[in-house]
């Protein structure tokens, strides 16, 4: 891994302070519009830095500036392209996304990358919950 992206990774971790998003009162527990969602994001691939941001919102739409901005997040964004569909051949960088935990009251699994014009389309679509596929 090349010096400077340590270093900027270092730095973005300090900066962070909690990785927990928290919708008002300090409560943990998604209701059944909530979440409790972790997000793993390798801006520069497999091999290199992660990013790890724990999300959890009693109620989407609500509480801290994260969870009214996932308002209309559900599980139906985070579905994977369909494999039939044709996908403009563009690139769009290595960067690679996990999001895992629960969704509005059921459990969710999304890989995302961004190797396609539809998957470049969808990481942008949840841009909100992934943020920048770049450091």
């Amino acid at each position: 891994m090349r010096p400077a992206a340590i270093i900027v990774c270092g730095l973005f971790l300090a900066a962070c302070g909690s990785d927990a998003e928290q919708d008002g009162g300090g409560q943990t527990t998604p209701g059944p519009e909530g979440a409790s969602l972790t997000v793993t994001l390798r801006p520069e691939g497999k091999d290199g830095p992660t990013r790890v941001r724990r999300i959890e919102c009693v109620r989407l739409g609500e509480g801290s500036a994260l969870c009214r901005r996932l308002e209309g997040l559900t599980r139906a964004r985070l579905a994977p392209v369909p494999a039939a569909t044709a996908c403009a051949e563009l690139y769009g960088g290595p960067a690679t996304a996990r999001v895992s935990g629960e969704l509005r009251g059921e459990k969710v699994d999304a890989r995302f990358d961004r190797v396609n014009g539809c998957e470049i389309n969808r990481w942008d679509e949840n841009r909100a919950l992934l943020g920048r596929a770049s450091l």
